[in-house]
């Protein structure tokens, strides 16, 4: 028992909401590399259209029939389409007449304001073990601001991208009947005396519905690992409409094998999320406005072979673009607001 126990004991196990929550809904030739002028803009006040598309140019303001303004999305060009039958996963069929998501910036982000689905690629920024960071943003402006830029820790650049279930070996498992895509979670390990006993990729599975992101379970990237974690009921990650104040908690049990484990696990969890603040954030993409921060806790129960522990993870959100930030706590963090931790990702430009 004591080697099936101290996976779940391992802190990368927390990070497996906040990975998830972490992928970003922008198309993978939406950034370029950090020091390219080809550029136009980077988010979507540098725009006059008020609309930054992922490609880096500015939807066009244009005047129509009756003298007003209005802005035209004009649909990737020849070179975008190219560009875009290079991605892990073809990308969902665009309408060129469609206008396309526009923010408006009044602090509620809607289900046709966050693009969620298989196809979508980013790059983000990851420091791990930032001992100095806090979580509290400076509201010394009027204005709260974040600044995820520099953190220390050790920092890499992590591509993510989001896959259908096609062909892959979990997608006939039951729970994942109404699965939309999938996205890697985290390098899993687990050493006994010393030894490796388990070393694997693992994945979450997702539902996008009109109420809104849930997380179904946890698979390892290969059957042959043995890692097929499903939850009894779906955790809301996000839910629509949300705004300052919205809150939903859940309490699921994950049920099914962990690398090979010759018995099923029963893992009883709560998580509880608040939309508690409003503000701006900066991070190596480009600065934010009007990002709605998601606080959730997670509690982990008591069980067979399971530690009781708790984490807390902070999920920025804004406008269009989706999730552009995460920051999760060390283990044993219960209070809203922490210092220190595991792990923060934010988003940055695709080579």
């Amino acid at each position: 028992m004591t080697s099936t126990a101290r996976p779940l004991h391992d802190p990368s196990r927390l990070c497996a909401l906040g990975c998830a929550m972490a992928i970003s809904l922008l198309v993978a030739t939406g950034c370029k590399g950090e020091g390219e002028d080809t550029r136009e803009c980077n988010v979507h006040a540098d725009c006059a259209s008020a609309v930054c598309r992922p490609d880096g140019t500015c939807e066009p303001i244009t005047i129509d029939d009756a003298g007003q303004e209005t802005s035209l999305d004009t649909g990737p060009d020849e070179t975008d389409a190219h560009e875009v039958t290079d991605t892990p996963e073809e990308l969902p069929p665009s309408d060129g007449d469609s206008p396309g998501c526009k923010p408006n910036g009044d602090g509620t982000i809607t289900a046709a304001e966050m693009p969620l689905g298989p196809g979508f690629n980013a790059m983000f920024r990851v420091s791990k073990g930032v001992s100095g960071f806090s979580s509290e943003p400076d509201c010394s402006s009027g204005t709260c601001l974040w600044d995820l830029l520099d953190l220390g820790g050790v920092t890499t650049d992590e591509p993510s991208a989001t896959f259908a279930l096609d062909q892959k070996w979990f997608a006939g498992i039951k729970g994942f009947e109404n699965a939309t895509y999938t996205s890697r979670l985290t390098d899993f390990k687990l050493t006994f005396g010393g030894l490796s006993v388990c070393d694997q990729v693992q994945y979450g599975v997702f539902e996008v519905n009109p109420s809104g992101l849930f997380m179904l379970g946890i698979v390892s990237e290969y059957a042959a690992d043995g890692t097929a974690l499903v939850y009894d009921k779906p955790v809301p990650l996000i839910v629509f409409p949300f705004h300052v104040g919205t809150s939903w908690t859940i309490d699921t049990v994950a049920r099914g094998k962990l690398c090979n484990s010759i018995f099923d696990y029963a893992i009883s969890q709560t998580y509880t999320s608040t939309v508690d603040k409003l503000g701006n954030v900066k991070t190596p993409y480009g600065t934010f406005e009007s990002v709605l921060r998601i606080n959730t806790l997670m509690e982990r129960h008591l069980g067979v072979g399971v530690t009781a522990t708790k984490a807390v993870t902070h999920t920025y959100v804004t406008e269009c673009f989706g999730t552009i930030a995460v920051a999760v706590s060390n283990e044993g963090v219960s209070s809203p607001e922490f210092s220190g931790a595991s792990e923060v990702r934010r988003l940055a430009n695709l080579p």
